[in-house]
């Protein structure tokens, strides 16, 4: 009875012409429902931002689900971070048309972002670096310095 009545939901969607989802696994199950419509998603940027000529390509994960976005350049200035080690990402809304097989990206599963909300905004995270792996260095490093000097005292006591 569920799955009908989703499947029902996402046919009138459909037909209305406008297909929207909160939710990347319900765009992954319905593929093809989901394909050439408009969508919208919540999620956090991840990896690397690549800047192409009028656009930029991120990834989004929502849950446990993965797609890339092509976002015009002049809605990507709003992107500040992404994540990356050190950096908690910015956590987006995008609104966009969803392509299963995408013809302008060589049949890649994206979305083409026409909207883009930063929900919040991500920021630097610093990670203290703990004193007793530091005091650890320091001997490990003194120990290896101690080695090498005996070793160099005995290659030159048997010349």
């Amino acid at each position: 009875m569920r799955k009908a009545t989703l499947v029902s939901l996402a046919i009138f969607w459909v037909l209305c012409g406008k297909a929207s989802a909160q939710r990347l696994d319900e765009i992954f199950k319905y593929k093809n429902i989901f394909d050439g419509k408009e969508v919208e998603v919540e999620g956090v940027l991840i990896g690397d931002i690549i800047k192409k000529r009028e656009s930029v390509f991120v990834n989004l994960k929502s849950g446990s689900y993965f797609i890339g976005l092509y976002i015009p350049y002049a809605q990507a200035k709003e992107i500040k971070f992404s994540r990356r080690f050190s950096q908690e990402p910015d956590y987006v809304k995008v609104r966009g048309v969803f392509h299963k097989e995408c013809p302008q990206h060589l049949g890649a599963t994206d979305i083409h972002v026409e909207e883009l909300t930063v929900l919040k905004r991500g920021r630097r995270v610093m990670f203290p670096f703990p004193k007793e792996k530091l005091i650890f260095v320091y001997i490990l490093g003194g120990v290896a310095l101690f080695f090498a000097v005996i070793n160099l005292f005995r290659r030159h006591a048997r010349r």
